[in-house]
């Protein structure tokens, strides 16, 4: 029971974190749990002890998520690749916690810590790309480039969606952005440059 209202107070922190920033109330926390604020302290001693327990929680989280992912063996390489930003619910939370920036600045340690699983999660990602190379589903290119312009993606998606008049979902922006990635936007079917008579 104590382990469901903990795991209910961390997914509740990460939403509230996701809409608002660090700067949201306690009580708002508990009013959107109906539970009191008491209850809350009980289980967590400060808001920032809450915030960074949420945030490492979920990221390892989606960590595990990610490696278990990569071990289906049910799906094929590339089925991998374009579900890697579908498997955790939080996994749209916790990219957009460009919002606790400012509060990251002022506590080195936990940067450090955030920056940590972040990478893990993007290397699992970078090792999905290597193996369909070798498997010759994907042509053989520069993987760190690759991975620089997901990155990119995964940032810029996230003001897309916050400013773009109709919303779809970060999976769903994610997804199209790996389709056009791996295998490009020509409706022909052509690799461009590669296959012209130059």
């Amino acid at each position: 029971m104590k382990d469901v209202l903990r795991r209910r107070l961390l997914e509740a922190t990460l939403r509230l974190v996701s809409e608002q920033g660090p700067a949201f109330r306690m009580d708002m926390l508990a009013a959107r749990l109906h539970i009191s604020k008491r209850t809350v302290y009980e289980q967590f001693s400060s808001k920032q002890e809450l915030i960074w327990e949420a945030v490492f929680f979920f990221a390892r989280e989606m960590y595990e998520a990610h490696k278990q992912l990569a071990a289906d063996s049910t799906l094929t390489t590339e089925e991998k690749i374009l579900s890697f930003f579908r498997v955790s619910p939080q996994q749209e939370q916790l990219f957009s916690l460009r919002r606790i920036q400012d509060a990251l600045m002022r506590a080195p340690l936990v940067r450090e810590k955030l920056h940590e699983l972040e990478a893990r999660n993007w290397d699992l990602l970078e090792q999905l790309l290597h193996a369909a190379q070798r498997e010759g589903s994907l042509r053989d290119v520069d993987c760190t480039l690759c991975m620089h312009m997901i990155k990119a993606a995964a940032a810029e998606s996230l003001a897309y969606m916050e400013n773009a008049a109709h919303r779809c979902s970060f999976f769903e922006y994610m997804t199209q952005c790996l389709q056009v990635l791996l295998y490009g936007m020509k409706a022909d079917g052509r690799n461009g440059i590669h296959e012209t008579n130059v």
